[in-house]
């Protein structure tokens, strides 16, 4: 299992709660033909996702998504997506990577606190999954599948 897209172009999220316009950010850049021209800015998709009819669920007080409203958010955005939530599925790594070959893929990860963080994820390559992280400092990384398949994880594309 191995497949590429080529890296986005890291754009670091404007506050801790962010991450997920940071990601559409960076997506819209990657391909604006699927996510729209101009390409917006994080405050654009903040804004977008304020005149969203989902936003008294999707958005909490900070600006940052309700996790239990993802399907909403998504659907908002014009997106499909997919979970795997442990101890009841494993992440299904050759599912993401056929979604990967229609355009980066935004993903959602679990973070300190309990908390989920969003990533782009560009590639599959040698059992790793190639992410952009838009935490400050952070940028292109990478997780083994091992770590990525203990995790909750879940994907949406275009």
């Amino acid at each position: 299992m191995s497949f590429l897209q080529n890296p986005p172009a890291i754009v670091v999220q404007r506050n801790t709660w962010w991450c997920w316009a940071a990601c559409m950010e960076m997506l819209n850049r990657s391909h604006p033909s699927k996510f729209g021209t101009p390409v917006r800015t994080q405050a654009q998709w903040v804004a977008l996702m304020q005149a969203s009819p989902v936003a008294h669920v999707a958005l909490n007080s900070h600006q940052g998504i309700n996790m239990s409203y993802f399907p909403q958010f998504t659907n908002a955005l014009g997106m499909q997506f997919h979970g795997w939530i442990p101890p009841n599925s494993t992440p299904d790594l050759a599912y993401a990577e056929r979604k990967l070959h229609r355009s980066l893929l935004l993903g959602v990860i679990p973070s300190s606190g309990g908390n989920s963080h969003f990533v782009v994820i560009w590639g599959f390559d040698n059992q790793r999954v190639l992410y952009t992280d838009p935490t400050p400092g952070r940028g292109h990384s990478i997780a083994s599948y091992s770590l990525v398949r203990q995790q909750r994880l879940l994907i949406a594309w275009k």
